[in-house]
């Protein structure tokens, strides 16, 4: 029988993770993209560029609505897409700085929306995320 301290950490981290959720539906809610496109621009800041195949892979989203979904953000040209020099088949996606600076945008509004518990400081080189 699990103890009351699992008990407790297993509720907090279910609150963590509905709290995290709801954060980025309103971010993305105030950028005016879909919730995944957020999550792309994030994943983007830790990557040069990733294969359209993989955005699909680490969203959880098929080929095709990646593919719509860059689409989307190359038309805010927060992306842009790159084609591969060794094989012309393979699209790479990759942030531009408008991309870049809405990063740091979205990144400054999560974090002030997850409170001092999650980041140290509302200033974007402190937010916990960024580590």
């Amino acid at each position: 029988m699990p103890s009351q301290s699992i008990n407790r950490l297993w509720r907090s981290l279910l609150d963590l993770d509905r709290g995290l959720k709801q954060t980025l539906c309103l971010l993305s809610q105030e950028a005016e993209v879909p919730a995944s496109a957020v999550a792309l621009v994030f994943k983007l800041e830790h990557e040069d560029s990733l294969k359209v195949n993989d955005v699909a892979t680490v969203l959880g989203i098929t080929i095709g609505a990646a593919s719509n979904l860059i689409d989307k953000l190359e038309e805010k040209q927060w992306v842009e897409r790159v084609r591969s020099e060794e094989d012309r088949r393979i699209m790479y996606v990759r942030l531009t700085g408008l991309g870049m600076e809405q990063l740091a945008a979205v990144e400054g509004a999560f974090c002030r929306a997850c409170g001092s518990d999650f980041c140290e400081g509302a200033g974007i080189g402190n937010c916990a995320i960024r580590r």
